[in-house]
């Protein structure tokens, strides 16, 4: 696994280890995490992603109950496939209680921002490669954090 992608699912883990530092959740209590990805698994991105999630998670002593779901918006619509994946979710989840929730790129970011409250209601969200990022795209919602995916041009022309 590249670099870059080894420190980004580290940095997620420490966010994660302190969202449940914070909800003081016993350490050997096991934890319910999904993960929601963007893409479709054996797409190169999402695939580095899921090895950097299991690979942290495996490191740590806490034990983890993973669910991991790919939305596929590279080869289905996302306008018409978000009411049907939200129904979909509301009724595979609707009796599990997510610890956190992991979010890979933006149409996962964007769809639990629309689908938060009917689904994942109270549950911290990290997020990691989101594009052109900034803080007014989180207004309103709150424990939620995560790794944006800023390019520094210059910096690696120059660098």
């Amino acid at each position: 696994m590249p670099p870059r992608k080894r420190v980004m699912i580290s940095i997620l883990l420490f966010i994660f280890l302190g969202i449940g530092a914070a909800s003081h959740i016993p350490a050997a209590e096991k934890q319910n995490v999904l993960v929601l990805h963007s893409y479709h698994q054996e797409f190169p991105w999402t695939d580095s992603i899921m090895q950097g999630v299991r690979a942290v998670f495996k490191q740590t002593s806490i034990p983890v109950e993973l669910y991991v779901e790919y939305m596929d918006v590279k080869r289905h619509r996302t306008g018409g496939s978000f009411p049907i994946l939200a129904s979909l979710y509301a009724y595979r989840y609707e009796r599990i209680d997510f610890d956190v929730i992991i979010l890979s790129d933006d149409f996962a970011l964007d769809f639990v921002l629309n689908h938060r409250q009917k689904i994942f209601a109270g549950v911290p969200i990290v997020f990691c490669g989101i594009n052109n990022y900034s803080d007014s795209r989180l207004a309103g919602h709150h424990n939620i954090t995560g790794v944006a995916e800023d390019i520094d041009l210059n910096g690696n022309v120059q660098g």
